[in-house]
């Protein structure tokens, strides 16, 4: 699992917030399926993780593209502080 913590801010509240999550490959595409999100120590509730997953797999989805070409993605390791993706560039 992946653990991802940073301090968010809207408009003058702040909090620390952390995400917990594990990456797979589907259909040559780079997913993230979201465990765990925390405000402070507050719970996100799990609507909003939902809306979060999606928000990151479409990033996913932008981030593992070259020059406007899909990548197809074979496999993603993670280790300490590494993630490694390997692909190559989809067929036109």
């Amino acid at each position: 699992n992946i653990e991802m913590g940073g301090k968010i801010t809207i408009e003058k509240l702040s909090a620390q917030a952390t995400l917990v999550f594990s990456t797979y490959v589907a259909e040559g595409r780079l997913r993230v399926e979201l465990l765990d999100a925390k405000l402070g120590a507050l719970p996100v509730p799990d609507r909003f993780l939902n809306q979060i997953n999606d928000t990151m797999n479409a990033n996913m989805d932008e981030m593992t593209s070259a020059d406007g070409r899909k990548l197809d993605i074979q496999s993603v390791t993670v280790g300490e502080g590494v993630m490694t993706i390997v692909g190559q560039l989809a067929q036109p």
